[in-house]
């Protein structure tokens, strides 16, 4: 079933019966079914909406940025047949490039995250732009998606556009 917390009135299937407050979840399936066919280098990502009940019981509608990451940082060569797998700072370099042309100013990093249950404990961080926090990033917990023994560390990262970013037609 889809994750979230904003439930449809009238739902098409009872599988689908919440709107998505993250887009990890279509990113870990999509995952999946790579590692189903041995595909061990695997980059995915998607910019799409999501919905969150805020305490008031609102709804609020935005727009994320998510991704994940997995295998070797580049494309085997035939001159070197050494591994130089994805770890914790290619994937803060890939937050730092993607916050930078999304919009938003600053970024910093906070090393205390509080959503355990999506990531390795330890191997994560917070990201802050202008005060505010926007998102999370690190390896991404092995009981969240399947994977053959062969599947090395899953790294995914997810943030918030800054708002008016989503409607920019440059």
């Amino acid at each position: 079933p889809m994750e979230g917390d904003v439930e449809i009135i009238n739902p098409i299937s009872s599988e689908e019966n919440h709107l998505r407050n993250s887009l990890m979840f279509g990113l870990l399936r999509n995952l999946e079914y790579n590692f189903a066919r041995s595909t061990r280098d695997v980059r995915l990502f998607e910019v799409g909406t999501v919905f969150n009940k805020l305490q008031d019981g609102q709804n609020r509608e935005g727009v994320n940025v998510a991704a994940v990451v997995t295998g070797n940082r580049a494309p085997p060569h035939w001159s070197d047949d050494k591994a130089d797998p994805v770890d914790f700072w290619v994937i803060k370099g890939i937050v730092v490039d993607a916050v930078k042309v999304s919009g938003w100013e600053t970024v910093t990093f906070k090393t205390n995250v509080n959503d355990n249950d999506r990531w390795v404990q330890g191997r994560a961080a917070t990201i802050v732009c202008e005060g505010k926090e926007i998102g999370t990033f690190g390896q991404v917990l092995a009981e969240r998606f399947e994977s053959p023994k062969w599947a090395g560390e899953v790294w995914g990262l997810e943030f918030k556009l800054p708002s008016g970013m989503a409607e920019k037609k440059d």
